[in-house]
């Protein structure tokens, strides 16, 4: 029987961040990925998938010794302006007046993976198995065990789960969720602002009647990263054109800002759903990040909310290490829910709030649409309480 203190399952940037900071303090850890290695997922076609960190988020890579290593991927945004297609409501957002001077940092998700593997790679309490997929796991909260696709079997005092939205150890764990797709799917590419059109270091978001908008700086500035969630019907058009009836399209509902916008990339396509899990943790087990919950991308916070998931896990599974329990006790464990679920719920129904308010072409919803958005753009303060929750 191979024994660790701790298992992770799950491979991505929260996954592998995770390991890292746990390594960090002394744990021994095993990660496990159905995927290869981080490593051998660098080309241009997985880099479309892109994350804007909050300075929180960057500190703690920071912390960590990664942070220098992504200077090169990664485009800090100092600012964001909302719009609808009427142009006569908007919103702008200013890192300077949320007070740290830059509201985030877009980068490749598989960049911030590598980087973080390559630390892992010096860390003699940590050991990576990648191509394997989990097949059952025993539970409790004195130790949990592990079996393999290849029979294989690993033993721990806990079992996390960041293996994604269709999380296997969610499942295998008999913790349910909370479930239903979003009447949209998303759309995501790199593009190109035509010449003498640059983004200005700005997130860009547009509210259509199909579905919202965002463009994210990329490093040259003129490029930048496309995420378009379309209605049903509009995405089952729109992803069978050809690149020049897409390009004619985006530059349509541009036109007033970027209207010689073109692809420089492939597109990519995925579903969007809601989840929650109904619980976070389990005998010997404990999920964070898209194993617990996954919203609409729309404000761009699903990554952040994995990452603020691991130090509050970490943190907790510090004091259980310092008081002599172990790692899986419930009671423990208890205390990374408590902490995580309420600001996980007030995201999620905030994101449903937006989806359905600015997905509505009501009259009267529109109508007060447009004086919200207004009012709020010249309340300085409103939109700093606004950004508090988006820098972390």
């Amino acid at each position: 029987m191979k024994s660790s203190r701790v298992i992770i399952v799950g491979g991505g940037m929260v996954g592998l961040t995770t390991a890292l900071a746990l390594c960090r303090n002394g744990f021994e850890v095993k990660l496990f990925d159905k995927g290869p290695q981080p490593t051998k997922l660098i080309t241009a076609n997985n880099e479309l998938r892109v994350s804007a960190l909050n300075p929180s988020v960057i500190a703690w890579l920071d912390d960590l010794g990664v942070w220098s290593s992504l200077a090169s991927f990664g485009t800090y945004f100092s600012g964001m302006h909302v719009f609808e297609q009427a142009h006569k409501s908007q919103i702008s957002f200013s890192g300077q007046k949320g007070g740290c001077g830059y509201l985030g940092a877009i980068i490749p998700n598989v960049r911030l993976q590598e980087a973080v593997y390559k630390k892992l790679q010096n860390e003699s309490n940590f050991k990576a198995y990648f191509n394997l997929e989990i097949k059952s796991i025993i539970n409790n909260e004195r130790k949990s065990i592990i079996y393999m696709s290849d029979d294989s079997q690993y033993e721990a005092d806990i079992v996390l789960g960041a293996d994604g939205g269709e999380s296997t150890v969610r499942k295998l764990s008999g913790i349910e969720v909370d479930k239903r797709p979003y009447p949209h799917q998303a759309i995501v590419a790199n593009l190109d602002l035509g010449q003498g059109y640059h983004h200005q270091n700005i997130a860009w978001q547009r509210f259509l009647p199909t579905g919202p908008l965002a463009f994210l700086p990329l490093l040259k500035d003129n490029q930048v990263s496309m995420v378009w969630s379309l209605s049903n019907n509009h995405f089952d058009l729109l992803n069978q054109a050809n690149d020049d009836m897409f390009n004619y399209e985006l530059q349509q509902v541009m036109v007033d800002y970027f209207p010689k916008v073109e692809l420089t990339s492939r597109r990519f396509s995925f579903p969007l759903w809601y989840r929650h899990a109904k619980q976070y943790i389990a005998p010997g087990v404990a999920l964070l990040g898209d194993a617990c919950h996954t919203m609409h991308p729309l404000a761009g916070q699903g990554a952040n909310l994995g990452f603020s998931d691991a130090k509050v896990l970490i943190d907790v599974l510090l004091k259980a290490r310092d008081k002599y329990r172990p790692l899986g006790c419930q009671l423990m464990l208890k205390n990374y829910e408590r902490a995580r679920r309420p600001e996980i719920q007030k995201m999620l129904l905030a994101m449903d709030f937006f989806y359905k308010t600015f997905g509505s072409n009501k009259s009267m919803i529109w109508f007060f649409r447009q004086l919200g958005m207004n009012f709020v753009d010249k309340q300085e303060f409103i939109k700093r309480v606004f950004m508090q929750p988006a820098l972390g």
